[in-house]
């Protein structure tokens, strides 16, 4: 796989768009609502145009750098999964999803990071 230089996202060889197999799933009715929490803009561009590539567009992104609007996201429950990185300024993904969890909210998350770190990997 290969590594993005500015971030720790990995990018998996996936067929080039036009060739993927034909499946007998119905279209999506409404798009997959993607909240993406991370307060790197360059991060949030890099998300948007991977998303773009998805044939059919069946994603619609939305973005917050700021952990508490995160969290907030999460709480309200607007969104089918969450793209969260572990870094959002002073705080980290581990702490939002920790208080998530204590009021009660749970979701889909990703955890994403660019730490190369093995005490992230446990946390």
């Amino acid at each position: 796989s290969a590594r993005w230089a500015s971030t720790g996202w990995k990018s998996w060889s996936s067929p080039p768009l036009g060739t993927e197999p034909e499946t007998d799933r119905a279209p999506l009715a409404r798009p997959i609502r993607v909240m993406l929490i991370d307060d790197d803009e360059d991060d949030r561009f890099l998300t948007e145009e991977r998303l773009d590539d998805a044939p059919g567009k069946p994603y619609r992104l939305d973005w917050t750098p700021h952990y508490a609007e995160g969290l907030e996201a999460i709480c309200a429950g607007t969104h089918d999964v969450y793209l969260l990185d572990y870094r959002l300024g002073e705080r980290t993904g581990i702490e939002l999803l920790r208080e998530a969890r204590a009021r009660g909210r749970s979701a889909p998350v990703i955890l994403f990071t660019g730490q190369a770190l093995d005490q992230t990997d446990f946390e």
